[in-house]
């Protein structure tokens, strides 16, 4: 069934068919197609909302529903930088039968930006105009789907940090520098925003760091 099918469908006949959706189940379950037919439109409408919408000044990342429940309904999700409680009154609050969903991520924006100042600064020595540089540099960050999957730290590249510490980074190809990188990240060690952790001990995290650079540095 295409969207433009359902969109033609009597009011009630949607209403019935929606009770029979349901997630999509473990890989080698059977589920019959109208259980999941919801994928497949639901992605439909964000693919025709994105081309109207996505230009709208505050809006980052448009995309369907993955999943649903009994609090949170198939949807059109759109992330914007607002602050929580507020809404861009530009959207539409519901679009080819889809309820239109706005997930402001303002202080999530914020809370990464200031956890990565934290860390290149205190742990890698990074001077202001740099960490300035590198967040300008990740705009297309917040726009991705992938946003808010994993904390700050895991995100950061890791050949980057290798090769802002390790003096003879140049003698290492690209392959290594990003194990180096792995290695450092880890090394960060906790949770999420680490700028807010009142336990995190920023000592250890840089004698950790210390003890990797000794190891791959060369003379």
């Amino acid at each position: 069934m295409t969207l433009d099918d359902w969109i033609a469908l009597p009011r009630d006949t949607r209403r019935d068919r929606l009770k029979h959706w349901k997630n999509i189940t473990p890989a080698g379950e059977k589920q019959e197609q109208a259980e999941t037919a919801w994928t497949e439109l639901a992605q439909e409408a964000a693919e025709r909302f994105r081309p109207k919408y996505e230009t709208l000044e505050g809006v980052l990342c448009v995309g369907p529903s993955q999943l649903f429940d009994a609090e949170s309904t198939i949807c059109i999700w759109v992330t914007t930088r607002l602050l929580k409680g507020q809404t861009l009154t530009g959207l539409p609050v519901e679009y080819a039968t889809f309820p239109v969903v706005q997930e402001p991520v303002g202080e999530e924006i914020q809370a990464f930006k200031d956890t990565w100042s934290a860390v290149l600064s205190r742990l890698f020595d990074w001077d202001p105009i740099s960490i300035a540089e590198f967040i300008s540099d990740r705009e297309d960050f917040w726009r991705d789907t992938w946003f808010l999957h994993d904390p700050p730290c895991r995100t950061l590249p890791g050949q980057v940090l290798a090769r802002s510490v390790i003096q003879s980074s140049h003698g290492y190809d690209e392959f290594k520098l990003v194990q180096i990188g792995e290695e450092l990240i880890r090394a960060i060690g906790g949770n999420w925003y680490l700028h807010q952790e009142a336990e995190y001990d920023w000592q250890a995290a840089e004698q950790r760091i210390a003890r990797i650079i000794e190891k791959y540095d060369r003379p």
